[in-house]
Order: C-alpha cells, then sequence, then structure tokens
C-alpha cells in the first residue's frame, strides 16, 4: 500500500461516514442534493450511476494496460490487499444508516466499490493523478453519500445525500 493510500484510509477510520447526509451541501462543494436514503438509493438512480462509475474505472485500467503493463498486472493483488480494509471501514456505517436489509446491501456494495476505487486511483497516482474517485472519496470524508449523476455525464451535476 502506498502512503498516500494508507494517508486515505486513515483519514477515513477518522471520518464521519454519513453523518451530515440530507443536510445542505457545504459552500464549496457542487452537486445537487438528494433528500433520502431511498432516494440515494432508487434502483433506476444506481443503475445509470453504475456505468459511469464503471467507465470510470474503465479508464484507469484500460490506460494501466496499454501505458503500463508491468503495474497493470498487480492491479488483482493490490484489490485484494485493499478490499477487506474498505469493508473494515465501510460495513459498519452503512449497516448503521439504513433500515432495510435490501438498501443496506445496496449502500454497502455502492460505498465499498467507490472507496475500493478511490484506493486504486490512489495505489496508481505516481503514474496517473487521481480524478473521479478522488472526488467521490472526499465527499464521504465529509460525511456525504455521492449517490447518482444529474444530466449527460461528464456535463451536469454530481447527485449528493
Amino acid at each position: 500500500m502506498t502512503p498516500r493510500t494508507a494517508a486515505f484510509f486513515e483519514s477515513l477510520a477518522k471520518a464521519p461516514l454519513f453523518a451530515h447526509v440530507g443536510e445542505p451541501l457545504p459552500a464549496g462543494v457542487e452537486g445537487q442534493r438528494v433528500d433520502s436514503w431511498a432516494l440515494a438509493l432508487a434502483q433506476r438512480r444506481q443503475a445509470a450511476w453504475s456505468e459511469i462509475k464503471l467507465d470510470e474505472r474503465g479508464d484507469l485500467t484500460s490506460f494501466l494496460a496499454h501505458q503500463h503493463p508491468a503495474r497493470d498486472r498487480a492491479w488483482n493483488e493490490i484489490t485484494k490487499e485493499l478490499r477487506p480494509r474498505v469493508l473494515e471501514l465501510s460495513t459498519p456505517a452503512c449497516e448503521a444508516v439504513v433500515p432495510s436489509d435490501k438498501l443496506k446491501k445496496a449502500l454497502l456494495a455502492a460505498v465499498s466499490w467507490d472507496l475500493l476505487a478511490a484506493g486504486m486511483e490512489y495505489e496508481y497516482a505516481d503514474l496517473r493523478p487521481p480524478g473521479f474517485y478522488d472526488r467521490l472519496a472526499s465527499l464521504y470524508l465529509l460525511g456525504r453519500f455521492p449517490c447518482g449523476w444529474q444530466g449527460d455525464y461528464p456535463e451536469g451535476l454530481l447527485e449528493i445525500f
């Protein structure tokens, strides 16, 4: 684990995960506020949002495969190292904030994907500056939940609960 990734996990361990969901967005945070867990985790919203997130993660893996194939070969090992830490930090917070098991599973899947992808951006930051998932990670550290996109990506606004 790189020092940058380790620092991210240290910050995440201290972060007020989900403590500010539903509140007005603070100054300097651009996005569209979402009002509830039910809206944030709505299946239609999550399906479209998952496509965007998958494309962004695919951009990183494609970059690595084409520009740095030797480093790309370490992807699965790094993922195996980071995933348990992501789950350790995110599972209790996810289980504490939503009422139904279905929503808990959906939330944990979304959060663990985002945090693992942020960790992977940090692991490869020496080759490509972190971007999309770094932005999402910054919102988690602020106690928010990035949950969708309004508009035709990349034009539009991030939806934030």
